[in-house]
């Protein structure tokens, strides 16, 4: 149990870090200029990246119901905001074979 808490910790550690890149507008569901996208479209791509990881790992039952409740929570949140909501649809478009877990829980 306690290797599984650590590992689910070392999650959210990412996150938090993955996050701190992210503009703080963004985060709050505001808009963000063209510019402001594309400078940081990296960072979403990688939090959507780690998005479907966490799915993943629920697939697979290495984290906890709980823990998975809590993330889909966290994840479904923040796509809807538009600049996750933009970059998602726009690498879900371009890259169509990957990130088939994330797809299946925000289609």
């Amino acid at each position: 149990k306690l290797a599984n808490t650590q590992f689910e910790d070392s999650l959210a550690r990412e996150y938090r870090e993955l996050a701190a890149k992210i503009p703080t507008k963004a985060l709050l569901g505001d808009e963000l200029t063209e510019e402001e996208y594309k400078a940081t479209f990296d960072e979403f791509y990688h939090y959507i990246d780690l998005s479907n990881e966490e799915a993943f790992l629920w697939e697979r039952k290495r984290i906890t119901k709980e823990t998975w409740i809590y993330w889909l929570d966290g994840i479904k949140s923040n796509l809807s905001k538009p600049a996750f909501k933009k970059a998602w649809l726009e690498i879900k478009d371009k890259d169509k074979k990957s990130f088939q877990e994330l797809r299946k829980v925000c289609p």
